[in-house]
């Protein structure tokens, strides 16, 4: 019998997972990235010892010999390779849709997806879950692959998958056991060119979702009402306020299931309310016990590189909050902070965003000073001469150098009482780091050399 030939479009950490997870079932995988064979070590490490065939540096039209086209998630749609498989008619398929078919009967899974929280819903759940006795996992952008987790020999309950726009661009669907939307903010725009194109994306994760299936959505978000009606699973709209046909809202600090107290929001606590809500409808829905969903927030810790406190040296604070790529992440942050602050600003101006952020942080009460690093400040006084002239307002530094200058420029401006807060509010720069996580490492390092 001729092996099918499957060809993966990127070397990823997800597509590699598929690749291995595809070679055990006989098929015959070919992989292709753009990025050098010593950038990608890690992976084609583990496709030459699987003897898997890859090729690195070019994508070349060895991809289109295949039987199907297997798209990762950092590849967009209208690559030239994908286009022409098009014409050719050569299927060009998501790569969760193609593992649908081997999923466990018995583990429900959980997807959840927004602009901001993802991460931390996901966590939080899973938490909560794992509180009351169930057997779960995190999957999707940095956590383990899901090919792994179907090949685990723990028999999962859940798994909790998020989903970022990348992986739901031309989703088809799943039988998910719930769906959670956040909320939907400007994002992404250099690929989706539409706010209405990057939301219908994101509503992709509600696509053949069952009658029973678990559609827990913010009815706060402006950009979200209007799909309300067409989502086909049991909707279960949820506030932060007390809000007519929220299911769960939020009234006097205590989370309500339509007119019934679930909980008190704990006084300390690393979840903001969105995500605070959505996790505990879901939980509630499901019959967790209240004492469970108590006692898992009030151990609740912040993750890494989102607003974590890395250190307190001469009454100034050092926060980290690296994963913050868009205006509105920025925004929480810096509403969390009393006092002064100190911001850093860094990354890559890919949607061109830049003054109209600077614009809204100069309304914004009780910033000192910005420091602006990374891409944004080599080009900021060559593109802008005269926003800086005539309407710069706020007091604001340009740190062309090392993370490690900016930390101290950012100490020696700080008083007594201040929040230094590294908020990048734009998506890393890929030619400075290799992800969000890399610049928050670099963050953390330069403030406890202070």
């Amino acid at each position: 019998m001729k092996k099918e030939k499957i060809a993966i479009l990127g070397i990823s950490h997800f597509g590699t997972s598929l690749a291995l997870f595809l070679n055990k079932r006989g098929y015959n995988v070919f992989l292709s990235d753009i990025k050098k064979k010593s950038t990608l070590k890690k992976y084609t490490d583990e496709l030459e010892k699987a003897d898997i065939a890859f090729e690195t540096g070019r994508n070349t039209k060895k991809l289109l010999r295949a039987d199907i086209i297997v798209r990762s998630p950092g590849v967009w749609l209208i690559h030239p390779l994908l286009l022409e498989a098009k014409v050719r008619k050569i299927p060009v398929i998501n790569g969760l849709d193609l593992l649908k078919r081997y999923l466990p009967k018995k583990t429900k899974i959980v997807a959840v997806t927004g602009t901001n929280g993802k991460t931390t819903t996901v966590n939080t759940i899973t938490n909560i879950l794992k509180t009351a006795g169930y057997k779960c996992a995190v999957s999707g952008h940095r956590n383990t692959p899901l090919p792994y987790l179907i090949e685990s020999k723990i028999k999962y309950d859940f798994i909790l998958l998020e989903m970022g726009a990348a992986e739901l661009d031309d989703f088809k669907g799943m039988d998910f056991f719930a769906c959670i939307l956040l909320n939907l903010h400007k994002d992404h725009l250099d690929r989706f060119k539409k706010m209405s194109l990057y939301a219908s994306a994101k509503m992709n994760i509600f696509n053949r979702c069952r009658s029973k299936a678990l559609c827990i959505i913010n009815k706060d978000n402006k950009y979200i009402r209007s799909f309300l009606n067409s989502v086909s699973g049991k909707l279960i709209p949820f506030s932060t306020k007390v809000s007519e046909g929220s299911h769960y809202y939020i009234k006097k600090n205590i989370i309500f299931h339509k007119r019934s107290p679930i909980i008190e929001i704990p006084n300390k606590i690393h979840i903001n309310k969105e995500c605070l809500v959505a996790c505990i409808s879901f939980c509630h829905k499901i019959g967790i016990n209240k004492k469970d969903i108590k006692r898992c927030l009030s151990f609740s810790s912040p993750i890494e590189h989102r607003f974590e406190e890395v250190r307190r040296t001469k009454g100034i604070t050092f926060i980290n909050d690296a994963k913050s790529t868009n205006f509105e992440s920025l925004r929480f942050a810096l509403k969390k902070i009393k006092g002064k602050k100190i911001l850093i600003i860094e990354g890559r101006d890919r949607n061109n965003i830049f003054i109209s952020v600077i614009k809204k942080l100069q309304k914004m009460k009780d910033i000192r000073k910005i420091l602006i690093s990374g891409d944004i400040a080599k080009d900021f006084t060559k593109k802008h001469p005269y926003f800086i002239k005539n309407d710069l307002q706020l007091p604001v530094d340009i740190i062309i150098g090392t993370m490690k200058r900016t930390v101290k420029s950012s100490f020696s401006f700080s008083k007594k009482g201040d929040t230094v807060i590294f908020s990048p509010g734009f998506p890393f720069s890929l030619g400075s780091y290799k992800s969000a996580e890399e610049r928050g490492n670099q963050f953390k390092e330069a403030v406890m050399l202070l």
